[in-house]
């Protein structure tokens, strides 16, 4: 059984978890951490719309908190005691860190109304997928064994 959660099985489960995050995300979805129910993120204001147009944003009507893609690009893990922990890492080049950035999003508020776009949850959705796949390396696992 230790071998199910070697270094290598956790890095697999992470990895899936960032890329489901980051899928969700670009897609414009977030999570509403006390249920952990998926719902569209809230709606740029005109003035951002404006602004996305004229840099020649791709999709500058869309709220994907990816107009650069380094801040979800940047999500990485770190595996210790059989337990995954997800953060942001590096430095934007406007000189941001990347989870200053998040932070700002999901928890302050970005723009002049602090509009809260909550994403870097795992969904009830994502963990129902976590676990098949868990399941599925656990079965793999103990066919090995037999």
């Amino acid at each position: 059984m230790k071998k199910m959660a070697s270094s290598q099985e956790m890095n697999k489960i992470a990895d899936q978890a960032i890329e489901q995050i980051q899928l969700r995300t670009r897609l414009g979805k977030g999570v509403n951490k006390n249920e952990g129910q998926e719902s569209k993120l809230i709606p740029l204001a005109a003035s951002t719309k404006k602004a996305r147009k004229r840099k020649k944003v791709p999709r500058p009507n869309r709220s994907y908190l990816t107009e650069t893609g380094q801040m979800l690009n940047s999500i990485t893990k770190r595996i210790a005691s059989g337990t995954i922990n997800l953060f942001f890492s590096g430095t934007r080049d406007d000189g941001l860190s990347n989870a200053e950035l998040a932070d700002i999003h999901q928890n302050q508020g970005a723009g002049r109304s602090k509009v809260k776009r909550p994403f870097f949850y795992i969904s009830a959705k994502d963990v129902k997928k976590l676990r098949f796949t868990v399941r599925q390396r656990l079965r793999m696992f103990l066919t090995i064994l037999t």
